[in-house]
């Protein structure tokens, strides 16, 4: 069983260099689409959702747009060992309005990096990204 901290450090090497990928690809409308990804995840914290549907697709698309299928299947393949039951507990310890504002202001910062075509912005803003999430889980972890 990898741990939800593992997880997050894989991510971390991971995620940033396909957000950097993606700032030197993205086409118009892929940053359209990935707004469109933000404006769901906001949907998804109005019903209460802690699925995480659309922002497991927002990460996805980054990868995507990255264009390596290889990078592509890692992203998936990290976003799907979060699928068991000690990540769902984790989760639902996590999960706060205020994190979720936290997220969503990392999530703007990222699509502005990629829209402005700047691939040392885009990973440094997932770096920070992951970097707070996985801060947050740590000490979410601890109190709990």
């Amino acid at each position: 069983l990898i741990g939800p901290l593992d997880l997050l450090d894989a991510r971390l090497l991971v995620e940033a260099e396909t957000a950097a990928r993606a700032a030197g690809n993205a086409s118009g409308a892929e940053v359209q689409g990935l707004r469109g990804l933000l404006d769901r995840m906001l949907d998804e914290q109005r019903q209460g959702s802690t699925r995480h549907v659309a922002d497991r697709a927002f990460h996805l698309e980054i990868a995507r747009i990255a264009g390596n299928a290889a990078l592509l299947a890692v992203v998936t393949q990290l976003w799907d060992a979060r699928r068991s039951p000690i990540q769902d507990r984790f989760e639902s310890l996590f999960a706060t309005p205020e994190r979720f504002e936290a997220t969503h202001r990392d999530h703007d910062r990222i699509v502005a990096a990629i829209a402005d075509r700047d691939p040392d912005a885009a990973r440094e803003a997932m770096r920070r990204h992951l970097i707070r999430v996985r801060d947050s889980l740590s000490r979410a972890i601890e109190q709990g």
